[in-house]
């Protein structure tokens, strides 16, 4: 395979009338928990820690434009744990009222897939 054909795969430009994603950082103070959080995951804290402490902080927190965590809570809670004093985060500026419900969701059956053991 060419330099040119390696180029033309990885540069992926985005979807008509989609934007970039924008990766920032936010303190940890910043960020609230979403209150109505369904998911119970206190227990598995320490693995987090554990996983951020052997692979780094390794997928970016999403986020309203208010700090209210959409999709990320667990890395959140093993991030405050060990002391990070900022994450990476992406911003849904334009997220819609339910649209955040949506993204948890989708997200759901990603998750199940990489499940190991």
């Amino acid at each position: 395979m060419s330099n040119l054909e390696i180029n033309s795969i990885t540069a992926v430009d985005s979807l008509p009338g989609m934007a970039r994603l924008e990766i920032v950082y936010k303190p940890i103070a910043w960020f609230k928990e979403y209150e109505r959080n369904p998911r119970k995951n206190d227990a598995a804290v320490d693995r987090m820690c554990t996983s951020i402490r052997e692979f780094g902080f390794a997928v970016a927190m999403l986020c309203r434009s208010t700090g209210e965590i959409v999709d990320g809570h667990l890395r959140f809670k093993g991030a405050r744990k060990i002391g990070l004093s900022e994450l990476p985060v992406v911003l849904l500026r334009s997220l819609v009222r339910g649209a955040g419900a949506s993204i948890q969701a989708a997200g759901q059956p990603l998750r199940r897939l990489g499940r190991v053991g």
